[in-house]
């Protein structure tokens, strides 16, 4: 239990499902008026299913064993690479993994501003007793949502510390101190590419297909690992071993 809940994605989408769910019922039972008890009878079952599909879904359907024996492997110092970041590189190998980030989850919080201020109109046009009531509540769910992809993050200990190290596999990396973060958690590896502006980095995207009835290709940036001093050569030959053993048998 304690490797299955260090893979990232897996940590993150259980919190999602476990403390955001039951947030989002109690917007929904607020906004169709806050009734007697009894009508908390329906919410608290929809949230017992959301509860167990989601359990389901997180723990057979994306099959996260094949990510936690991974992360023992990496443990037992069996990655492909392992490499140490003194005080100044890990600080450049965290901020280019913050700012990674922040691309990532830019157009969620653009998306949820929109929102907020159609809610605004929304709510300025319609019978609603507060006007503000509906924004309010989307801003608490959005909150809860940040404060989520935050807990669930290793971003806030490995910000904290003063060095660092970085063990990558065939599906993921491991920081120390940090977390292990998939590459590809709900799509295809697609591009591993080694950038060579400094600091040199190597770039990972994977590419996944949303669900119809919005069918598309969507592209993310999953990792962004600054290549510590005189370790260039590793580096490429790591790219190039993806190439290999992953891209090629896709």
């Amino acid at each position: 239990m304690k490797r299955l809940l260090a893979v990232e994605h897996v940590r993150v989408h259980l919190l999602m499902i476990y403390a955001v769910a039951p947030v989002y019922a109690a917007v929904i039972w607020l906004l169709t008026g806050a009734g007697p008890a009894a009508s908390l009878l329906p919410v608290a079952a929809a949230v017992l299913v959301i509860w167990g599909m989601g359990a389901f879904v997180v723990l057979r359907v994306m099959g996260p064993q094949r990510y936690v024996e991974e992360l023992a492997e990496l443990e037992a110092g069996r990655g492909w690479v392992r490499w140490s970041y003194d005080e100044a590189q890990w600080a450049s190998a965290v901020a280019a993994e913050r700012a990674r980030r922040q691309r990532l989850n830019r157009p969620a919080f653009v998306a949820l501003g929109v929102a907020c201020c159609v809610a605004v109109v929304v709510s300025l046009v319609t019978e609603v007793s507060t006007p503000f009531a509906v924004p309010a509540l989307m801003v608490l769910v959005g909150a809860a949502t940040w404060l989520v992809l935050w807990l669930g993050a290793g971003g806030p200990a490995a910000r904290r510390a003063r060095a660092g190290e970085v063990l990558v596999g065939r599906l993921g990396v491991l920081r120390r101190p940090g977390t292990y973060a998939a590459f590809a958690p709900t799509g295809a590896l697609t591009r591993v590419e080694l950038v060579g502006t400094a600091p040199m980095r190597i770039v990972f995207t994977a590419t996944r297909l949303a669900q119809p009835p919005w069918a598309y290709w969507i592209r993310e940036q999953m990792a962004d690992l600054v290549v510590p001093a005189g370790r260039a050569d590793e580096a490429r030959a790591l790219v190039e071993r993806f190439h290999r053993e992953v891209l090629s048998r896709r």
